[in-house]
């Protein structure tokens, strides 16, 4: 917790991205993420992807069903952000 809310999870996100979109060549990256996680949502958003969809009680934990959140971004969206940064 005390590292929370510096900025941490998204520098480490846009690392991660750059080496995935330059060096590996992906075209396109996903991320879910299980609702409601909104921390981890913001994070994703300010990264430059988009929701594309809920997928319904993918998970019993705690002996209650979550959704899970559908994130991507494409290279194209990532350069382009890259470049207005």
């Amino acid at each position: 917790r005390p590292f929370w809310g510096k900025g941490l999870a998204t520098e480490a996100l846009l690392q991660w991205l750059d080496y995935g979109f330059k060096e590996l060549k992906f075209q396109r990256i996903c991320a879910k993420v299980f609702h409601p996680n909104e921390s981890s949502s913001r994070v994703l958003l300010k990264c430059g992807f988009e929701y594309e969809g809920t997928l319904r009680r993918t998970l019993l934990h705690r002996r209650r069903w979550l959704d899970e959140h559908l994130y991507g971004i494409l290279k194209e969206e990532y350069l382009q952000t890259e470049r207005s940064a």
